[in-house]
């Protein structure tokens, strides 16, 4: 009996163990997560909202629900963007883990259309961040923050505009992510 006890106990410590190691390293919303992400900005407050709305946007892409994104929409080539994840060898996370996110509250995008709170090229790996902007939204609406980082994931995968519209891709992510 004593032996089964240490045993399990073994294993339990060991399990624990391996749930916070993976945990701190795949997990967002640990500290060790968000210092994963590759962030590029001098500000402080701006750099932690921005690593917890990658963390939350992380937080809803591991959701069958809204996994579903992936085959709404297509890359030039007509393929699903699952499809270009697929060819990547790459979960949605493990995708989004890969981008940096570059505070460049000065770009002509930023100062020229103050609706503008990210942008990205398709098929790139970088996506800049209206710093400031980018800031007051999350103060105000954290998961329109995370939106805006899935939908900036998408443009990276390969998906074009027009079309399918800005407010076409928005509005589906929030059907399919944002519950």
């Amino acid at each position: 009996m004593r032996k089964t006890i240490a045993a399990v106990a073994v294993g339990v410590s060991w399990f624990a163990w391996t749930v916070a190691r993976v945990g701190a390293t795949q997990w967002p919303g640990t500290n060790q997560a968000s210092e994963a992400f590759h962030i590029d900005s001098p500000y402080p407050m701006a750099k932690k909202q921005l690593q917890r709305a990658i963390a939350g946007a992380a937080r809803r892409l591991s959701r069958g629900d809204c996994q579903t994104i992936f085959r709404d929409f297509l890359d030039d080539s007509r393929q699903p963007l699952d499809a270009r994840l697929d060819a990547l060898h790459q979960s949605a996370t493990e995708h989004l883990f890969a981008l940096r996110f570059v505070d460049s509250r000065d770009a002509s995008p930023c100062r020229a259309d103050r609706h503008i709170i990210a942008f990205t090229e398709r098929g790139s790996y970088v996506v800049y961040i209206c710093g400031a902007r980018f800031e007051s939204e999350f103060v105000h609406d954290s998961v329109t923050s995370e939106v805006v980082i899935i939908h900036e994931l998408l443009h990276s995968l390969g998906l074009g505009e027009n079309p399918p519209t800005e407010s076409e891709i928005t509005h589906q992510i929030f059907a399919r992510c944002a519950a």
